[in-house]
C-alpha cells in the first residue's frame, strides 16, 4: 500500500508542476486559431475578434498559435488525469488485516483483535501492532473484556454518565503524509497501526481519545506507550486537545474523583446521566 500510494503522489506532484508550468507559458502565447484553405496550402489566422488574415506556414505566429493548442490539450489531459488520481487516492482501499479488522462490526471485531493477537504474540514489535496488552483477563459488569483493571473502572464510570463510547479500535497509519513523517516512523519504530483505549464521537462530528497508562513502572510498558503517543501525534491527535491521558497512581491506585472531573470537564455534551454530587453539611 505504501508504494502504491508514495508513486502515486509523487507522479501527481510531477503533473502539477507540469500543469503550472504548461498555464504560465499559455499567458505569453497569442489568443485565436488557424485553419487551412485551399485544399490545405493556404493558411489563415482567425483571431479572437475581427477577420481573419493570411498567413505563411513558417510565420512565427503560426508556431506560436500551434504550441497553444499543444499546451491546452496537455493543461486539458492533465488535469483530467490528477482528477481521477484523487478520485484513487479517496476511493483506495488498503486490505491489510489490520484495515479490514478496522472495517468489521464490533462483534466479530473482537475475536478477529484475539486472533490477530495469538498471530503476532510473538513479533508484536517486528509487526509494529501496539496496544493488544496480552492476554484480557479482566471484565466490566457487562462481561465485556478489558486490558486492565484500569481500563475496567474507567468503562464503569463512563457508563454511569450514560456516555457512549468505543473501545479497542485498530487505528492505521496514513501512509504518504509528508516525507518527515516517513522518516520519523522509520527512525522511531513508530507502528503501522495501534489499538486505542476509548474513543468518542462528539456531537460536532470531531473525535476525542482516551488512553489510561499502567504499568509505568516497566520500561517495556513504557516504550511502547512512547512509540503509540508519537503515531498519535503524526495523527492529529494531541493531549490537551482532542487526547485525554490518565495514569495509575504510583501505588497503583485510581483518584475517582479525578477522573470524574475529567469526564464532566472533558465528555460534558455527552453525558446524559448527570452525577448528583452531595453536599456536607
Amino acid at each position: 500500500m505504501r508504494n502504491f500510494i508514495h508513486s502515486l503522489l509523487a507522479d501527481m506532484e510531477l503533473e502539477r508542476l507540469q500543469l503550472a508550468k504548461c498555464k504560465k507559458e499559455l499567458r505569453n502565447l497569442p489568443e485565436g486559431g488557424l485553419r487551412t484553405g485551399n485544399h490545405g496550402r493556404n493558411l489563415y489566422y482567425r483571431p479572437p475578434e475581427g477577420a481573419e488574415k493570411y498567413i505563411r506556414f513558417q510565420d512565427r505566429l503560426a508556431e506560436k498559435l500551434a504550441l497553444r493548442r499543444f499546451l491546452e490539450k496537455k493543461v486539458q489531459t492533465i488535469e483530467k488525469n490528477l482528477q481521477c488520481q484523487n478520485y484513487i487516492l479517496q476511493r483506495y482501499l488498503p486490505y491489510t488485516d489490520e484495515k479490514i479488522v478496522s472495517t468489521l462490526p464490533k462483534v466479530y471485531r473482537n475475536q478477529m483483535v484475539k486472533m490477530l493477537e495469538r498471530k503476532y504474540s510473538n513479533r508484536l514489535s517486528d509487526d509494529g501492532i501496539i496496544g493488544y496488552g496480552g492476554k484480557i483477563r479482566h471484565k466490566t459488569p457487562e462481561g465485556e473484556g478489558r486490558d486492565s483493571k484500569g481500563e475496567v473502572i474507567l468503562s464503569m464510570s463512563l457508563d454511569g454518565y450514560g456516555i457512549p463510547y468505543r473501545y479497542g479500535e485498530p487505528l492505521s497509519w496514513k501512509h504518504g503524509m509528508s516525507e518527515e513523517a516517513d522518516q520519523a516512523k522509520k527512525l522511531f519504530g513508530i507502528p503501522d497501526m495501534v489499538i486505542a483505549d476509548f474513543i468518542f464521537d462528539m456531537p460536532d462530528g470531531s473525535k476525542k481519545y482516551w488512553e489510561h497508562l499502567g504499568k509505568l513502572d516497566d520500561i517495556k510498558y513504557v516504550n511502547k506507550w512512547m512509540k503509540k503517543m508519537m503515531f498519535y501525534f503524526w495523527m492529529g491527535i494531541t493531549p490537551g486537545v482532542n487526547l485525554i491521558i490518565t495514569a495509575d497512581d504510583c501505588n497503583g491506585t485510581i483518584d475517582m474523583e479525578a477522573i470524574s472531573e475529567i469526564i464532566e470537564s472533558q465528555l460534558q455534551t455527552l453525558i446524559r446521566y448527570p452525577k448528583q454530587r452531595k453536599t456536607v453539611r
